[in-house]
């Protein structure tokens, strides 16, 4: 399992997101959205990965189900 260090450096790349990991599962939620995306996965990497997807999506888009989608539909 990857430790604070880890979540520390993806904290630092990503800002807007909150990043914590409750047992093997990392999650990110994004501050000030609403609706708040909740991105898991079990790796922060796989983690930075869904939320780069998620944001390319959404400035895309502006669609909540469509940078959903794109993050959750990721094989990380």
């Amino acid at each position: 399992m990857e430790g604070e260090a880890a979540r520390r450096r993806l904290q630092d790349q990503h800002p807007k997101w909150r990043i914590w990991r409750n047992g093997d599962v990392a999650y990110a939620w994004l501050l000030k959205a609403s609706p708040p995306p909740v991105l898991r996965d079990a790796s922060y990497d796989g983690l930075g990965k869904r939320i780069v997807a998620y944001e390319e999506a959404w400035a895309r888009t502006r669609s909540y189900r469509a940078a959903m989608d794109a993050a959750e539909g990721l094989e990380t």
